[in-house]
Parts: C-alpha cells; structure tokens; sequence
C-alpha cells in the first residue's frame, strides 16, 4: 500500500469520491471538515490530507487532521491503518490522538508506537462515540416550536457553544475572530436553530453542510444543546426532530453522533428513530513518564 498527503482539501475532496460514496456515513466528518477549510482557509493553523491507495492505485483509505485537534480515520482494511501510522510519525509528530473504529485506532497506534520505539507515547481511550442514522424520523411531542437562529443571535449562540463545548472537552473555549467568522457563516446559512417555548429559548440544534458524494447525499446534526436549567423537558427531542425533519424532507441522508456514555441523549436518538450504525473511539497521546 502506498500513503500520499495531498495538498489542498480540494485535491483529497476529488480523490476520495468513489471511496467516500461507498461509506458515505462513516467518511462525513472528513468531508465536511475539508469543505469548511475551503470555505475559510485561515481556520486551521496547518492541515494534513492523507491517502492510502492499493498497488492498482484506488484509495482505500482515508485520514486527515487540523491541528490542533486529532487526527480522524476513515474505514479502511487494518493494513492501510498502518501504513499511515509509519507515515504520521515522520509527517506530524505532533499528534495528540486519533479517533476512527476500534480496530483500526488499535491497529494505528500499535505502528506508530512501534516506529517512535523508545519514549513513544501511550494511546488512551477516552471516549465513545455511537454514529447513528435516521430513515423514518418518529416526531416527539413536546411542548414549543422550532425557530431558524439569525445572525441577531450570535451571543447568545457563541455563549451555549462555549457551554456545549465545556461539557464535551472539559475546558471553555475563548472566542476569537476565526471562530466567530465561522459561527456567523452558520447563521447566515441557516443552519443554527431553536426551540422555544412559551416565547423563551430553551434549546438548540445545528447541522453541518451536506457534502455528496457521486450522487450521495448527507448531512451530520449537530451540535445538540439544552441549559442544564432547562433539561429533562423533551426540548432537546423537539429541537432535533425539527432540524432532522427538514433535512430529510430536502432528500439528505441524515446523521449524527452520540457519547456512548450519556445514556440521556442516545435515547432521546432513538426514540425519534436514529438506528445505531458503528462506533468510533477516541484515543489521546499521553507522554509517557520518564521516571
């Protein structure tokens, strides 16, 4: 197997087409990640585009990374998981972990830690993420209504993102020009909305560009969000039932992740009719003690 990196989002976008139409779930995140680096080039300090190709040159893997976030593998046979590990090592030697399915996380670590040999740091599973897709939504019943946020709103949007991000990652992110530019975008696009009730705003749901491949379309919901204040009401079931509704009414495939351990969010998942479909891990480089 041979890795190459590509130069552009653009480049990798074009070489992972027919790849990505034939796992068009699990290769979303790349997607739309390599789309929003198009749209704003200055959002991430550096990119790396890579591709594992078989000796008859089709691609049949995929992975990418924007510092200073971790690496993200695409589904690819156990070998291409290597081969890119022995890459990385010499092209990002930064890494701070990776996230992909179980056994290819493994199989990755297992190379890269093998090529670093002496001092090579320890891969930590620190998390679980259940993809789910949805065919046939179940609408919820649930007091209020679903509204489009605009950009009036981006206070109060960039406040609960902070929150939401708090909640996932453990530290609140300071706001600044790129990210605002990019929340102002979604705004503008549409793609933020609320949950009202009673004319107050109790919750909120987004969802990423739809990204097609060879005629397939899909769209990845989220962030989901409701202040701890206002949860346990169903709000968070309206709200993604609305966005989710739309989607599939304009003909996209729709998608989203769960935390495997909030047992609250992954029912509110399946009971508007999310079917579970893989689960990815997240794995964090931890350097290992000299003593």
């Amino acid at each position: 197997m041979r890795v190459d990196r590509c130069d552009t989002p653009q480049q990798f976008l074009e070489a992972t087409s027919e790849y990505r139409a034939a796992e068009p779930l699990r290769t979303n995140v790349m997607a739309t990640v390599a789309a929003g680096v198009i749209a704003d080039p200055r959002r991430y300090e550096e990119c790396f585009w890579w591709l594992v190709r078989d000796t008859a040159g089709k691609v049949v893997g995929a992975a990418f990374r924007t510092t200073p976030h971790v690496l993200g593998l695409g589904p690819m046979p156990n070998g291409a998981a290597t081969a890119i590990a022995e890459y990385v090592v010499n092209a990002d030697a930064e890494l701070p972990g990776l996230i992909g399915l179980p056994v290819l996380v493994g199989a990755f670590t297992d190379a890269f830690t093998a090529s670093v040999g002496r001092g090579a740091p320890r891969f930590r599973i620190e998390r679980r993420d259940v993809l789910y897709a949805v065919d046939r939504l179940i609408p919820p019943t649930v007091p209020g209504e679903a509204g489009v946020a605009t950009e009036a709103d981006l206070v109060l949007a960039e406040a609960w993102l902070a929150d939401f991000a708090t909640e996932i990652d453990g530290a609140r992110p300071e706001p600044d020009e790129a990210s605002r530019a990019a929340l102002l975008g979604v705004l503008r696009d549409g793609r933020l909305h609320w949950w009202r009730d009673r004319g107050e705003i109790v919750s909120m749901a987004g969802h990423n560009v739809t990204v097609t491949a060879r005629g397939v379309g899909v769209t990845r919901v989220g962030p989901v969000f409701t202040p701890r204040s206002k949860r346990r009401q169903g709000y968070a079931a309206g709200v993604t039932a609305a966005v989710t509704a739309r989607l599939l009414d304009a003909g996209s495939r729709v998608m989203l992740f769960a935390d495997e351990s909030n047992a609250t969010s992954n029912a509110v998942y399946r009971s508007l009719g999310y079917q579970p479909v893989d689960v990815l891990v997240l794995a964090r480089a931890h350097a290992v003690s000299a003593a």
